[in-house]
């Protein structure tokens, strides 16, 4: 979706506002009623004109109004395309009735759109989305890349960074993508390969199979690196600040 996101403003130009939340990466994110006020915000920001009122923030029926009426009066400005970009809508708390998709305008006016991004893994988030969203070509689904496409990205990123795999560590890459994968572990792969030496030892090659087991080999190497309790506070004061 980031990726997504970069393309439009390439495509569109300058005359195009993008306004893009990765939910479920904080507290407010993961809320509807501080994602619909943070976007009101932003885009009341981008386009000059005054925020929502006090009470108008308080409440989230109040704030989905007002989204409305706002995307109206871009439209009718004419002047700039607004894109709102959603990504893992799923991972909304489901508080204010974030899953049944009563705060997404039915209807974007022209130079208004907003693109959303589920995961199938969540049927029931899909099915209410499906119910206020029943147009058929609004949907694209997004499968996983083949074992060959993959690993076209992998050598794609490899020579980005002058890099290289010997021939057992491209056979270690087969065993663990047989049957290829999302974009995102073929990423994390190449993370991972891109610290291999030459002679690295195919008993000595690790692929994380999943973003969370990613994230805990990150957390051990920093723990090996600058000892647990400073690992600990860090990350503390990083979720924290959130």
């Amino acid at each position: 979706m980031c990726k997504l996101s970069e393309r439009v403003q390439a495509v569109l130009g300058e005359d195009s506002v993008v306004v893009i939340r990765l939910l479920g990466t904080s507290q407010l994110s993961s809320a509807i009623h501080s994602l619909l006020r943070d976007i009101c915000l932003q885009v009341c920001l981008a386009f000059d004109l005054p925020p929502p009122p006090t009470q108008t923030k308080q409440a989230c029926s109040d704030l989905v109004l007002f989204l409305s009426k706002l995307l109206l009066t871009v439209s009718r400005r004419g002047t700039h395309t607004l894109v709102v970009v959603l990504d893992s809508v799923e991972r909304l708390l489901p508080g204010d009735g974030a899953h049944r998709f009563h705060w997404l305008p039915p209807d974007c006016p022209p130079r208004v759109h907003i693109v959303i991004s589920i995961s199938t893994a969540e049927p029931d988030t899909l099915k209410a989305l499906q119910h206020a969203v029943p147009e058929a070509e609004a949907y694209f689904e997004v499968g996983p890349l083949t074992s060959e496409e993959g690993e076209e990205m992998l050598e794609t990123l490899l020579t980005s960074d002058r890099r290289r795999l010997s021939p057992a560590q491209w056979a270690y890459f087969h065993q663990s993508f047989p049957n290829g994968g999302q974009a995102l572990l073929f990423q994390l792969a190449f993370h991972e390969a891109r610290k291999w030496a030459s002679y690295t030892s195919p008993s000595e090659l690790v692929v994380a199979s999943t973003a969370q087991d990613a994230m805990n080999r990150l957390c051990e190497r920093l723990e090996k690196s600058h000892g647990t309790v400073l690992v600990a506070h860090v990350l503390g004061y990083i979720a924290s600040s959130r």
